[in-house]
């Protein structure tokens, strides 16, 4: 179940559309929601995230608001910052920046609260990006600067050489890398 996924972080929106095609679930989300909340939110943040990929904001929007209200009415916190950070990212892309400025400043506060470096580094870079489309460079890179620390950190304490590199590489983590000046290997 979480292939789609996996295939989403590493900017690969037409195989984990496949690979959503071919869980042998419902892809309905209110069936998913009575089965299992936690599959619901995963397939669902994968649907969103292809959506997004493919230049669908609004459905990417929708999904990622569904996916808050489900979590919100069942008081799972897990996550939560990750989609409120796919929901700023989708109303970013719907032309919604104030909007998407709101969400992820409340995605960043639940984030830093939770100490949640892997929730966090992402949050920051969406907001750098917001940053340079309100025409803000200076904000932007201080944010950039921010998650690459954070990134950083999480890289010092990620064990083995390849797992760090594996990490460095994902096409997310190497663009914002790359965006803030440190070389990617």
């Amino acid at each position: 179940m979480l292939v789609p996924l996996l295939y989403v972080f590493n900017a690969q929106p037409a195989k984990a559309q496949a690979a959503l095609d071919a869980l042998p679930l419902s892809h309905d989300p209110a069936e998913l929601q009575r089965q299992f909340i936690l599959t619901q939110a995963f397939i669902a943040v994968a649907q969103a995230e292809v959506a997004l990929a493919q230049g669908r904001p609004a459905q990417a929007v929708a999904l990622a608001e569904m996916i808050l209200l489900s979590l919100r009415q069942d008081g799972i916190h897990l996550f939560l910052a990750d989609t409120l950070c796919l929901h700023g990212r989708a109303l970013h892309a719907a032309g919604q920046a104030p909007a998407a400025q709101a969400v992820l400043a409340a995605a960043r506060a639940d984030a830093e609260a939770l100490g949640s470096r892997r929730s966090l580094w992402p949050i920051l870079a969406a907001l750098a990006d917001l940053a340079v489309a309100r025409g803000d460079p200076a904000a932007a890179q201080a944010l950039r600067q921010e998650a690459v620390a954070v990134i950083t950190y999480i890289v010092e304490h990620a064990g083995a050489d390849d797992l760090r590199a594996a990490f460095r590489r994902r096409p997310a983590v190497a663009a914002l890398l790359r965006a803030a000046g440190d070389p990617v290997p």
